[in-house]
């Protein structure tokens, strides 16, 4: 699970490229589950991912990394994305990461094939898209278009973002406006 990953990727790294690369490339090469409702054999995609947001000191990078199983539950499917700085990201139990430019190595790291399965099921086409190089990862693996459950059909109408997300922007807003006023008033 995300857990172990994560006790990887801090034993081998110095910095949050090298942690997504890491997590990425051992859940690819030995498969990835989470410890839930599902059978450990037998994980549905639904329920098998997990959103983390990454972060270190020497850089002063911060990455978000979502992660599922893998088609008929072997390997995995990841993505991360690096947020630009003086930018806030929330991980609040939901894939947060949307459309991606595959081209752009700089601030996104992706698995092999990430868009194969969503491409099999359906789920994501590439002519859809604006560019070829586009790809949405939260329309492709974060969304069910036939949801009835009001969660994930509110979140969906955010573009992937849950009322927790929005709690943390309107407080990271609240904060940010209360710190300009501050600052005009000891001027």
């Amino acid at each position: 699970g995300i857990e172990d990953l994560t006790k990887i990727a801090m034993e081998r790294c110095d910095t949050a490229r090298c942690a997504v690369e890491t997590m990425g490339g051992v859940a690819v090469e030995q498969g990835y589950y989470v410890n839930g409702p599902d059978d450990i054999h037998a994980p549905t995609l639904s329920d098998s991912g997990d959103d983390l947001l990454v972060a270190d000191r020497k850089l002063g990078e911060l990455w978000v990394f979502n992660i599922l199983t893998g088609k008929n539950n072997a390997s995995a499917i990841w993505a991360a994305q690096r947020i630009p700085p003086n930018h806030i990201a929330v991980a609040a139990n939901s894939f947060s990461i949307g459309k991606m430019n595959l081209s752009d190595a700089e601030n996104f790291k992706y698995s092999p094939g990430v868009t194969q399965l969503a491409e099999e099921k359906g789920w994501w086409r590439r002519e859809d898209e604006a560019s070829p190089e586009l790809f949405d990862f939260f329309r492709a693996y974060g969304y069910d278009p036939k949801a009835t459950n009001p969660e994930v059909v509110y979140s969906a109408r955010l573009e992937g973002k849950t009322p927790e997300d929005w709690a943390a922007y309107r407080a990271m807003f609240i904060a940010r406006s209360e710190e300009r006023r501050v600052g005009k008033e000891c001027r």
